[in-house]
This record gives structure tokens, C-alpha cells and sequence, in this order.
């Protein structure tokens, strides 16, 4: 057949109906690591791709994500800045995971107004507050140095010695101490804060310190394939809902029902990507819309190592998965036949 006509027919076929599913990812210290991983797994995947040690601009994204619109952000590097606690034992401190703080819109509002012309001053503009516990601040031609830091999330950094973890000079010297000439400013601040006792009173950990970390620009992301071709993404994450509108992707929040019926036209969750908090919630459908012919694919990506790993699923090779084949085998003789779960997948499928 001549190659014009190969084409034509190729460009006729059905694409395949897909759902992706992807599973954070935790650090793989090497016992002879000299400096942290740059970010956590799942982090690098979707923010840098191909580029696994560079800077993820994080900060950019999670503006996105949490509303503000592109125009204020594109062109521009900024830093997240959050409100934590450390935990002080015999000989170091470890940033406890900010989650526990239960700090409220108040207590946000009033520690940042506390903190704000400390941040305006060194950094030389205006740090913005879109959300009580996510702040931002521009690093802008007057402080072009910050930007040099090597900093870490809070969520790979908490519940760990932070002497490891807080941001380091790369090409500049002497930054980094800058900045924790600022924090420490602020802790002390924060200290004699009213609202810290107040906090205390409720039986609530203080907030004693500030953190700083995902320094980059839009124009800094590299988005995977898996994300560039989906049709939709899906997931209670920042990263995901700043990654759609990035994308200009249809962005939903968590699954609602949809996945009742994958039979449905234009179900949006076929040629989906989620990042889902509770992924054995919504397995028993995958499971059901593959074996009826709804799906053609199911694509799981993990991070057993720093790598992503990349698994394919297909109507034909879960059932003929020997680790899968004693529970599925009820498929074939049952009327109403018990669907594998997600811990019996996994336990099979590590």
C-alpha cells in the first residue's frame, strides 16, 4: 500500500482509551549521597520531565493552582514561602509536616501581616498571599541572587533534619546565610506574637519558623508526554490543578461518579491523567470498564526508584497476569464476579 494511503488509514483508527494512575513517589537516599535529591520523585516527573536535576519551579505552578491567573505569573521567578514548625530535639532540628500545623485563614493572615515588611525589605517587593498557608514572593532584578538557591519542598523536607534539607548556595556564596539572617528575624518575631500564644493556648503547636523553597519560572517546566497528551487531569494536588491551567487542560478536582459508566460518550475520565489521594476508591471501576471493553489501556506509573516506572495494562495481559490470574479467575464463571481490589493489585504487582 503506498505510504500516503498508510498514512490516511492510520490517521482513521480509533485512539486508544486510556486512563492514567499516578502514585507519589518517596526519596531513595543513597547511603553516599553528598547533597539531597532535587525534589521528590513525582515532583521532578511532572514538573521536569528529561530534566531530573534541575531546579523544579514549583512556586510558579502552585500560584497557578491555587487561582492566580497566568499573565500575573508568566515571565517572572518566584518563591514559595510557608509557615512551619520546627521540632527542636537533642541536637537538631526537623521540620515537622505543615499539615499538622491546623493553621487557619486568622492565624495566616496575622503572622504574614506580622512578617511582611521584614519580606518587602529584603526582598524588595511586595510578597503576595493568595492562601493562608502559601505565600509568594517575586525575585526580581533586585535580588536576581536568591534565585541561585538549591531549596526543597515541605513535603519532602518534613520530618527531617533540616541542616540537610534547607536551601544552599550554588553559583553564589554567602546567599544562603542571607536568608537565614531573614528567618531568623521572622522567629523571632513570630515568637512574641500574640497569635502563637493564642495558638498554644489551644493546645497548638506554635509556628516558629518560615521556609523557603521551589524558586523557577513557568517558563522552567517541562511537562511529561503523559500530562502534554491527556484530556484531563484529576487529583486534589496543587501541582495538578496550577500543571491544567499551565496546559490549559480540563482540571477536576476528584472523581464524582463518572466512573459508574466509561461506556458513556465523551466520559471524561477515558484519556484522563489522576493523581489520586485514594486510588483503590476508583480501581474496582478501572478494573470493570477494561474487562467490558470501555478501556483499552490502564497506565500506572510509580517510583519504585528515583525513576518513574511505567506499567501497561491491557483486558488481555491482567487477566493472563499470573499475579492477578487466582483472583480474577472468578471473572470468568461468575455472574456477578468479584472485582480484584487494589491491595490484592498491588500485592501482586509490587
Amino acid at each position: 500500500m503506498p505510504h500516503k494511503i498508510k498514512g490516511m488509514t492510520r490517521s482513521l483508527e480509533t485512539p486508544l482509551r486510556r486512563f492514567t494512575l499516578m502514585l507519589a513517589g518517596e526519596d531513595a537516599l543513597a547511603d553516599t549521597a553528598i547533597e539531597p535529591p532535587v525534589g521528590l520523585p513525582h515532583e521532578r516527573f511532572l514538573l521536569a520531565y528529561a530534566h531530573p536535576k534541575q531546579a523544579l519551579p514549583l512556586a510558579p505552578i502552585l500560584m497557578l493552582g491555587l487561582g492566580l491567573p497566568q499573565e500575573q505569573v508568566k515571565n517572572r521567578v518566584f518563591a514559595c514561602l510557608q509557615a512551619i514548625h520546627l521540632h527542636a530535639t537533642r541536637d537538631h532540628l526537623i521540620l515537622t509536616n505543615p499539615a499538622l500545623l491546623a493553621l487557619s485563614p486568622a492565624d495566616g493572615s496575622a503572622l504574614f501581616t506580622a512578617a511582611k515588611p521584614l519580606l518587602a525589605e529584603d526582598f524588595g517587593t511586595t510578597p503576595i498571599n493568595p492562601h493562608h498557608a502559601y505565600w509568594f514572593v517575586e525575585l526580581g532584578l533586585a535580588v536576581t541572587e536568591f534565585a541561585t538557591l538549591n531549596t526543597h519542598s515541605t513535603d519532602q523536607a518534613h520530618g527531617r533534619n533540616i541542616d540537610w534539607w534547607s536551601p544552599r548556595d550554588t553559583s553564589l556564596d554567602g546567599v544562603a546565610k542571607r536568608w537565614r539572617k531573614l528567618q531568623n528575624e521572622i522567629q523571632m518575631l513570630w515568637h512574641i506574637d500574640s497569635t502563637n500564644d493564642a495558638r498554644e493556648e489551644q493546645g497548638l503547636p506554635r509556628v516558629n519558623s518560615i521556609w523557603l523553597s521551589g524558586i523557577g519560572a513557568l517558563a522552567d517546566i517541562y511537562a511529561p508526554p503523559e500530562i502534554e497528551g491527556a484530556t484531563t487531569l484529576i487529583g486534589d494536588h496543587l501541582l495538578l490543578a496550577g500543571l491544567a491551567q499551565y496546559l490549559n487542560k480540563p482540571y477536576m478536582h476528584e472523581i464524582d461518579g463518572l466512573a459508574r459508566d466509561f461506556a458513556k460518550p465523551n466520559n471524561p475520565l477515558v484519556g484522563a491523567f489522576a493523581w489520586l489521594n485514594k486510588p483503590a476508591e476508583i480501581w474496582p471501576q478501572l478494573c470493570a470498564a477494561l474487562l467490558a471493553g470501555h478501556l483499552d489501556e490502564i497506565t500506572i506509573i510509580d517510583f519504585p526508584t528515583a525513576a518513574p516506572r511505567e506499567r501497561l495494562y491491557t483486558r488481555s495481559n491482567l487477566l493472563s497476569n499470573k499475579g492477578l490470574l487466582s483472583i480474577l479467575q472468578p471473572l470468568l464463571f461468575w455472574r456477578s464476579p468479584a472485582l480484584p481490589s487494589w491491595e490484592d493489585f498491588m500485592e501482586k504487582n509490587p
